[in-house]
């Protein structure tokens, strides 16, 4: 399990309309946490 965000200042409800990239955290089998955009 992992969770996702933005970076950027705009809200979370205009999310689906902004233009920043999203991130994902998560811990891999390895138990590091690894984050990636895109």
């Amino acid at each position: 399990m992992g969770s996702f965000f933005k970076g950027c200042e705009h809200p979370r409800s205009r999310w689906s309309k902004c233009p920043h990239p999203y991130t994902v955290r998560y811990r891999s089998a390895a138990g590091r946490q690894v984050e990636e955009s895109g």
